[in-house]
Protein backbone atom coordinates (compact mmCIF):
# COMPACT_ATOMS: atom_id res chain seq x y z
CA UNK A 1 0.00 0.00 0.00
CA UNK A 2 2.69 2.55 0.47
CA UNK A 3 4.81 1.40 -2.48
CA UNK A 4 3.04 3.83 -4.94
CA UNK A 5 3.17 7.28 -2.95
CA UNK A 6 7.20 6.18 -2.84
CA UNK A 7 6.84 5.62 -6.63
CA UNK A 8 5.05 9.18 -6.69
CA UNK A 9 7.91 10.93 -4.56
CA UNK A 10 10.91 9.54 -6.28
CA UNK A 11 9.30 10.62 -9.53
CA UNK A 12 8.85 13.87 -7.95
CA UNK A 13 12.44 14.26 -7.33
CA UNK A 14 14.09 13.38 -10.39
CA UNK A 15 11.50 16.44 -12.05
CA UNK A 16 13.27 19.63 -12.32
CA UNK A 17 11.10 22.32 -10.53
CA UNK A 18 9.82 24.88 -12.95
CA UNK A 19 10.55 28.35 -12.42
CA UNK A 20 7.16 30.19 -10.92
CA UNK A 21 7.22 33.63 -13.50
CA UNK A 22 6.01 35.14 -10.01
CA UNK A 23 9.41 33.90 -8.38
CA UNK A 24 11.48 36.85 -7.46
CA UNK A 25 15.01 37.93 -9.34
CA UNK A 26 17.66 39.35 -8.17
CA UNK A 27 18.39 42.47 -9.96
CA UNK A 28 22.26 43.14 -8.76
CA UNK A 29 24.76 40.73 -10.43
CA UNK A 30 27.70 41.72 -8.52
CA UNK A 31 30.98 41.18 -9.87
CA UNK A 32 33.29 38.62 -7.99
CA UNK A 33 36.43 41.29 -7.74
CA UNK A 34 37.06 44.71 -8.50
CA UNK A 35 35.48 46.83 -10.96
CA UNK A 36 37.75 47.46 -14.14
CA UNK A 37 37.31 49.04 -18.07
CA UNK A 38 35.57 52.15 -19.05
CA UNK A 39 32.25 53.72 -17.71
CA UNK A 40 30.42 56.74 -19.26
CA UNK A 41 27.41 59.00 -19.11
CA UNK A 42 26.25 62.44 -19.14
CA UNK A 43 28.68 64.90 -17.52
CA UNK A 44 30.84 61.72 -15.76
CA UNK A 45 33.31 59.29 -16.79
CA UNK A 46 35.74 56.52 -15.85
CA UNK A 47 38.08 54.67 -16.45
CA UNK A 48 38.53 51.74 -13.35
CA UNK A 49 41.72 49.25 -13.00
CA UNK A 50 42.38 46.89 -10.30
CA UNK A 51 44.82 49.66 -8.92
CA UNK A 52 42.06 52.55 -8.59
CA UNK A 53 39.91 55.01 -10.25
CA UNK A 54 40.34 58.18 -12.58
CA UNK A 55 36.97 59.89 -13.19
CA UNK A 56 36.31 62.56 -15.99
CA UNK A 57 33.58 65.28 -15.05
CA UNK A 58 32.53 68.57 -16.29
CA UNK A 59 34.94 70.95 -15.86
CA UNK A 60 36.55 68.73 -13.13
CA UNK A 61 38.04 65.42 -12.46
CA UNK A 62 38.66 62.85 -9.52
CA UNK A 63 40.03 59.49 -8.66
CA UNK A 64 40.36 56.63 -5.97
CA UNK A 65 44.11 55.29 -5.21
CA UNK A 66 42.22 51.51 -4.92
CA UNK A 67 40.16 48.75 -6.35
CA UNK A 68 36.60 49.53 -6.56
CA UNK A 69 34.93 46.31 -5.09
CA UNK A 70 31.26 46.37 -4.17
CA UNK A 71 30.07 44.62 -1.69
CA UNK A 72 27.27 41.76 -1.68
CA UNK A 73 24.50 43.86 -2.80
CA UNK A 74 26.46 45.80 -5.82
CA UNK A 75 27.40 48.83 -3.38
CA UNK A 76 30.83 50.75 -2.84
CA UNK A 77 31.59 54.02 -0.67
CA UNK A 78 35.35 54.59 -0.87
CA UNK A 79 37.19 58.03 -0.37
CA UNK A 80 39.08 59.73 -3.12
CA UNK A 81 40.38 63.39 -4.80
CA UNK A 82 38.28 65.67 -6.50
CA UNK A 83 39.56 69.08 -8.58
CA UNK A 84 37.79 71.34 -10.05
CA UNK A 85 39.62 72.81 -13.38
CA UNK A 86 39.35 76.19 -14.87
CA UNK A 87 40.35 78.40 -17.57
CA UNK A 88 43.95 79.31 -17.60
CA UNK A 89 47.10 78.03 -15.93
CA UNK A 90 47.29 75.59 -13.84
CA UNK A 91 47.88 77.29 -9.78
CA UNK A 92 49.94 75.47 -7.71
CA UNK A 93 48.63 72.89 -5.20
CA UNK A 94 45.63 71.99 -7.51
CA UNK A 95 46.57 68.91 -8.88
CA UNK A 96 46.23 67.78 -4.94
CA UNK A 97 42.48 68.16 -5.03
CA UNK A 98 39.98 67.93 -2.19
CA UNK A 99 39.12 64.90 -0.71
CA UNK A 100 35.85 63.33 -1.80
CA UNK A 101 33.82 60.52 -0.65
CA UNK A 102 32.59 58.21 -3.92
CA UNK A 103 29.24 56.07 -3.45
CA UNK A 104 27.77 53.90 -5.87
CA UNK A 105 25.99 50.71 -6.80
CA UNK A 106 26.01 48.36 -9.34
CA UNK A 107 22.94 47.12 -11.46
CA UNK A 108 23.94 44.40 -14.08
CA UNK A 109 26.18 47.17 -16.24
CA UNK A 110 25.14 50.45 -14.96
CA UNK A 111 26.97 52.27 -12.47
CA UNK A 112 25.42 55.27 -9.77
CA UNK A 113 27.68 57.17 -8.66
CA UNK A 114 27.25 59.94 -6.44
CA UNK A 115 30.34 61.98 -5.65
CA UNK A 116 30.43 64.39 -2.21
CA UNK A 117 32.87 66.81 -0.47
CA UNK A 118 33.07 65.65 3.17
CA UNK A 119 33.04 68.07 5.72
CA UNK A 120 31.18 70.77 3.52
CA UNK A 121 27.30 70.63 1.79
CA UNK A 122 28.78 70.28 -1.38
CA UNK A 123 27.41 67.56 -3.33
CA UNK A 124 29.14 67.53 -6.55
CA UNK A 125 26.42 65.04 -8.24
CA UNK A 126 24.89 61.60 -8.75
CA UNK A 127 25.74 60.22 -12.06
CA UNK A 128 24.59 57.37 -13.80
CA UNK A 129 27.48 55.48 -16.12
CA UNK A 130 27.52 52.29 -18.23
CA UNK A 131 30.12 49.97 -18.88
CA UNK A 132 31.36 50.34 -22.26
CA UNK A 133 29.79 53.56 -22.81
CA UNK A 134 31.62 56.68 -23.65
CA UNK A 135 31.18 59.62 -21.48
CA UNK A 136 29.97 63.07 -22.63
CA UNK A 137 32.16 65.83 -20.31
CA UNK A 138 32.69 69.55 -20.95
CA UNK A 139 36.31 70.15 -20.08
CA UNK A 140 37.28 74.00 -19.33
CA UNK A 141 39.42 75.41 -21.27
Amino acid sequence: MNAPIILVLSLAALVPAAASPLEAKDPVKTPRGPLTGNWGGDHAGAVLTDRGAKFDFDCAEGSIDGPITPDGEGRFDLAGTYVQDAPGPTRPGREQGRPARYRGKIEDDTMTLSVELPGSDVVIGTFKLVRDRLPRVRKCG
